[in-house]
Protein backbone atom coordinates (compact mmCIF):
# COMPACT_ATOMS: atom_id res chain seq x y z
CA UNK A 1 0.00 0.00 0.00
CA UNK A 2 1.48 3.35 -1.05
CA UNK A 3 2.32 5.91 1.60
CA UNK A 4 0.80 9.39 1.60
CA UNK A 5 4.02 10.71 0.04
CA UNK A 6 3.91 8.15 -2.78
CA UNK A 7 0.20 8.75 -3.43
CA UNK A 8 0.70 12.50 -3.69
CA UNK A 9 3.78 11.90 -5.86
CA UNK A 10 1.72 9.80 -8.32
CA UNK A 11 -0.93 12.55 -8.51
CA UNK A 12 1.65 15.15 -9.60
CA UNK A 13 3.09 13.09 -12.50
CA UNK A 14 0.83 14.64 -15.20
CA UNK A 15 1.83 18.15 -14.07
CA UNK A 16 5.49 17.12 -14.08
CA UNK A 17 5.10 15.84 -17.66
CA UNK A 18 3.56 19.12 -18.80
CA UNK A 19 6.28 21.18 -17.15
CA UNK A 20 9.06 18.94 -18.49
CA UNK A 21 7.62 19.09 -22.02
CA UNK A 22 7.46 22.88 -21.76
CA UNK A 23 11.15 22.95 -20.78
CA UNK A 24 12.49 20.41 -23.30
CA UNK A 25 10.08 20.73 -26.20
CA UNK A 26 10.43 16.98 -26.89
CA UNK A 27 8.27 14.19 -25.60
CA UNK A 28 11.03 11.61 -25.09
CA UNK A 29 13.33 14.13 -23.39
CA UNK A 30 10.45 15.19 -21.14
CA UNK A 31 9.77 11.58 -20.17
CA UNK A 32 13.43 11.04 -19.32
CA UNK A 33 13.47 14.22 -17.27
CA UNK A 34 10.35 13.21 -15.32
CA UNK A 35 11.80 9.77 -14.66
CA UNK A 36 15.03 11.30 -13.35
CA UNK A 37 13.01 13.68 -11.20
CA UNK A 38 10.91 10.88 -9.70
CA UNK A 39 14.01 8.81 -9.02
CA UNK A 40 15.68 11.74 -7.29
CA UNK A 41 12.53 12.44 -5.26
CA UNK A 42 12.18 8.84 -4.10
CA UNK A 43 15.86 8.65 -3.15
CA UNK A 44 15.55 11.87 -1.16
CA UNK A 45 12.03 11.57 0.26
CA UNK A 46 13.47 11.76 3.78
CA UNK A 47 14.51 15.36 2.96
CA UNK A 48 10.95 16.39 2.09
CA UNK A 49 9.23 18.20 4.94
CA UNK A 50 5.66 16.94 5.41
CA UNK A 51 3.06 19.69 5.32
CA UNK A 52 4.90 21.66 2.61
CA UNK A 53 4.02 21.77 -1.09
CA UNK A 54 5.22 18.49 -2.68
CA UNK A 55 4.45 19.68 -6.20
CA UNK A 56 6.63 22.77 -5.78
CA UNK A 57 9.42 20.59 -4.37
CA UNK A 58 9.18 18.22 -7.38
CA UNK A 59 9.05 21.08 -9.89
CA UNK A 60 12.21 22.53 -8.34
CA UNK A 61 13.97 19.17 -8.65
CA UNK A 62 12.81 18.85 -12.27
CA UNK A 63 13.91 22.37 -13.19
CA UNK A 64 17.31 21.92 -11.55
CA UNK A 65 17.83 18.63 -13.37
CA UNK A 66 16.96 20.28 -16.68
CA UNK A 67 19.36 23.19 -16.23
CA UNK A 68 22.13 20.93 -14.95
CA UNK A 69 21.78 18.76 -18.06
CA UNK A 70 21.78 21.82 -20.35
CA UNK A 71 24.94 23.11 -18.70
CA UNK A 72 26.58 19.70 -19.01
CA UNK A 73 25.64 19.38 -22.68
CA UNK A 74 27.16 22.76 -23.45
CA UNK A 75 30.41 21.75 -21.77
CA UNK A 76 30.76 18.40 -23.52
CA UNK A 77 28.54 18.23 -26.55
CA UNK A 78 27.90 14.82 -28.02
CA UNK A 79 27.35 14.00 -31.65
CA UNK A 80 25.55 10.87 -32.64
CA UNK A 81 26.92 9.28 -35.78
CA UNK A 82 24.60 7.55 -38.19
CA UNK A 83 25.31 4.24 -39.88
CA UNK A 84 26.75 5.95 -42.95
CA UNK A 85 28.81 8.55 -41.07
CA UNK A 86 32.52 7.96 -40.82
CA UNK A 87 34.84 9.48 -38.29
CA UNK A 88 37.99 11.09 -39.64
CA UNK A 89 41.05 9.80 -37.80
CA UNK A 90 43.45 12.40 -36.47
CA UNK A 91 46.81 12.87 -38.15
CA UNK A 92 48.83 10.61 -35.88
CA UNK A 93 52.64 10.45 -36.23
CA UNK A 94 52.47 7.06 -37.96
CA UNK A 95 50.02 8.50 -40.49
CA UNK A 96 52.38 11.39 -41.23
CA UNK A 97 55.35 8.98 -41.51
CA UNK A 98 53.41 6.78 -43.93
CA UNK A 99 52.58 9.81 -46.04
CA UNK A 100 56.26 10.79 -46.10
CA UNK A 101 57.26 7.28 -47.22
CA UNK A 102 54.65 7.46 -49.96
CA UNK A 103 56.09 10.77 -51.16
CA UNK A 104 59.61 9.28 -51.12
CA UNK A 105 58.37 6.33 -53.19
CA UNK A 106 56.76 8.71 -55.68
CA UNK A 107 60.24 10.09 -56.38
CA UNK A 108 61.47 6.62 -57.48
CA UNK A 109 61.88 5.69 -61.13
CA UNK A 110 58.79 3.82 -62.42
CA UNK A 111 60.57 0.45 -62.83
CA UNK A 112 61.90 0.63 -59.25
CA UNK A 113 58.46 1.60 -57.93
CA UNK A 114 56.94 -1.36 -59.82
CA UNK A 115 59.47 -3.72 -58.21
CA UNK A 116 58.61 -2.42 -54.72
CA UNK A 117 54.89 -2.75 -55.47
CA UNK A 118 55.37 -6.33 -56.65
CA UNK A 119 57.45 -7.50 -53.68
CA UNK A 120 56.17 -5.31 -50.82
CA UNK A 121 52.56 -4.53 -51.71
CA UNK A 122 51.59 -7.70 -53.56
CA UNK A 123 53.76 -9.88 -51.31
CA UNK A 124 55.45 -11.72 -54.19
CA UNK A 125 58.43 -13.88 -53.21
CA UNK A 126 61.81 -12.90 -54.63
CA UNK A 127 61.78 -16.04 -56.80
CA UNK A 128 58.34 -15.20 -58.22
CA UNK A 129 59.34 -11.59 -58.91
CA UNK A 130 62.53 -12.79 -60.63
CA UNK A 131 60.55 -15.22 -62.79
CA UNK A 132 58.00 -12.53 -63.76
CA UNK A 133 60.72 -10.05 -64.68
CA UNK A 134 63.03 -12.65 -66.27
CA UNK A 135 66.08 -11.75 -64.14
CA UNK A 136 68.10 -13.63 -61.48
CA UNK A 137 67.00 -13.57 -57.81
CA UNK A 138 70.28 -11.88 -56.82
CA UNK A 139 69.44 -8.97 -59.10
CA UNK A 140 66.06 -8.59 -57.38
CA UNK A 141 67.80 -8.50 -53.99
CA UNK A 142 70.38 -5.95 -55.04
CA UNK A 143 67.78 -3.71 -56.72
CA UNK A 144 65.57 -3.80 -53.63
CA UNK A 145 68.57 -2.95 -51.45
CA UNK A 146 69.33 0.06 -53.67
CA UNK A 147 65.65 1.11 -53.63
CA UNK A 148 65.56 0.94 -49.82
CA UNK A 149 68.70 3.09 -49.66
CA UNK A 150 67.19 5.59 -52.08
CA UNK A 151 63.95 5.81 -50.05
CA UNK A 152 65.95 6.19 -46.83
CA UNK A 153 68.01 8.94 -48.47
CA UNK A 154 64.88 10.69 -49.75
CA UNK A 155 63.46 10.67 -46.23
CA UNK A 156 66.68 11.90 -44.61
CA UNK A 157 67.31 14.68 -47.12
CA UNK A 158 63.83 16.09 -47.24
CA UNK A 159 63.63 19.62 -45.95
CA UNK A 160 61.22 20.06 -43.05
CA UNK A 161 59.06 23.11 -43.44
CA UNK A 162 60.11 25.68 -40.87
CA UNK A 163 59.40 29.32 -40.43
CA UNK A 164 62.49 31.49 -40.86
CA UNK A 165 63.94 32.71 -37.60
CA UNK A 166 63.08 36.26 -36.71
CA UNK A 167 65.98 38.65 -37.16
CA UNK A 168 66.93 40.62 -34.10
CA UNK A 169 66.08 44.27 -34.44
CA UNK A 170 68.95 46.72 -34.27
Amino acid sequence: MPTAFESELIETIPDLHRFAHKLTGERSAAEDLVQDCLERALCNMDKFQPGTNLQAWLMTILRNLFFTERRRSRICSFCELGDNDRAIPPAQPWHVALQEVGEAMDRLAPERRDLVDMVVMEGAAYQDAAARLGIPVGTIRSRLARVREQIRGNLEHRQPTRRPAARPSA
